[in-house]
């Protein structure tokens, strides 16, 4: 649990510099909904189509392909092993706005849809990837409620 708490200190930024201006231009030359989209791939560790039709329950195969692809050319989105990532310095800017801003209820709801995906990833996983599915699905739960997530990270068992 401690290493949840720490990651998400770390991502949050405290006590650090976040790097606004280079975010900022990014977004400002998006169109509304590239940058939604961006700030929702933000919230987990990495994304993938699925992971992106979580986010946004209301998109179809062709469009989830397309956004995916547009988001792949952004200069902040790392792509290793079929896996996409947003930039740390980049997630931790954008995940603070989450956390500070006024779509909080917004951040919660995606939160929750991604503890879900998780748990059932977790609940799948026979293998050594359960432990990695268990991580994510604390992580979002306490995204969704800090209660609820820390509660549940206590009786998994994990420090």
């Amino acid at each position: 649990m401690n290493n949840l708490i720490a990651e998400i200190s770390d991502l949050v930024g405290l006590g650090q510099s976040a790097p606004s201006g280079g975010v900022e231009s990014l977004l400002a030359g998006m169109s509304p909904s590239s940058v939604k989209s961006l700030r929702l791939v933000a919230i987990p560790h990495q994304f993938d189509i699925f992971i992106l039709r979580v986010l946004e329950p209301g998109l179809n195969g062709d469009v989830a392909s397309f956004l995916l692809e547009e988001l792949s050319l952004l200069p902040i989105i790392v792509i290793a092993d079929g896996e996409y990532a947003v930039r740390d310095d980049a997630r931790s800017y954008l995940f603070k706005q989450w956390l500070a801003g006024p779509e909080l209820d917004e951040f919660s709801s995606a939160s929750c849809r991604l503890a879900q995906y998780f748990k059932a990833r977790m609940d799948e996983e026979k293998g050594s990837l359960k432990h990695i599915w268990e991580l994510d699905y604390v992580f979002h739960l306490l995204g969704e409620n800090l209660d609820t997530g820390f509660e549940n990270g206590k009786s998994s068992g994990m420090r």
